[in-house]
């Protein structure tokens, strides 16, 4: 059995690195992870931005229309709360699939 776990391991007596130092490694702190804080941040900032004034062009009727500042903003708050309920179904963005007519015998 030695034969086999030297022929396949070799022997532990010529290892280089049988009697080194242990190394240490640094600790894993939150400041380690800094630059992917600032990734994360950024991106879910701009992807607010973005998704901020996509749908004020989207309703941007409201914005050029000749009422009040506060008319305006609650009419945009409205739009939002009633666009946010809408299922996906009424908004137009999902199209469901037909599903497959598949009788008992087929399976």
């Amino acid at each position: 059995m030695s034969a086999i776990s030297n022929k396949w391991f070799g022997d532990a007596a010529h290892c280089p690195d049988q009697n080194a130092d242990v190394q240490t490694f640094d600790k894993l702190t939150v400041a380690s992870f800094k630059g992917l804080f600032w990734i994360s941040g950024l991106s879910s900032t701009y992807a607010l931005v973005v998704s901020v004034f996509k749908f004020l062009y989207e309703k941007k009727e409201i914005l050029i229309s000749q009422e009040s500042f506060y008319r305006k903003m609650t009419s945009i708050i409205q739009s939002f709360d009633e666009e946010k309920d809408r299922k996906p179904s009424e908004t137009g963005t999902i199209h469901p699939l037909p599903s497959p007519a598949i009788s008992v015998d087929q399976i």
